[in-house]
């Protein structure tokens, strides 16, 4: 079920997942045929928006064993959901070059030509 601004449940109605989902939907067509990768892309970023508010308020830094000092371990689960949302921006064709920005584009890797020159 999605909300009148055609927001989907699933997502933080005030995170960036749905501030993206509402940017897909009016830059990019064709989001039904692509509807999966870019919920899940959109739930990445929410998760990502998460994890950084949560490094944000602890630090980089965090009491460790016998009061030293250690890396917080959400740096680490940041650096793989930002993989992860590069991956899906990727897997999305929205990070090929070419596109015209002025039109809305289509979801998804565009045809690939002629790939063998002749």
């Amino acid at each position: 079920m999605e909300t009148e601004l055609n927001i989907p449940e699933e997502l933080k109605p005030d995170g960036d997942g749905a501030r993206l989902w509402a940017w897909l939907c009016s830059e990019c067509d064709g989001m039904e045929s692509a509807r999966p990768l870019a919920l899940e892309l959109c739930r990445t970023a929410d998760r990502l928006q998460e994890v950084r508010s949560k490094i944000a308020s602890q630090g980089l830094m965090i009491s460790g064993a016998r009061g030293r000092s250690a890396k917080n371990p959400l740096l680490d689960i940041e650096v793989k959901l930002s993989k992860q949302f590069q991956g899906l921006w990727k897997g999305l064709g929205l990070s090929d070059k070419g596109v015209d920005e002025t039109e809305k584009r289509p979801l998804g890797r565009p045809p690939a030509g002629n790939l063998w020159g002749g």
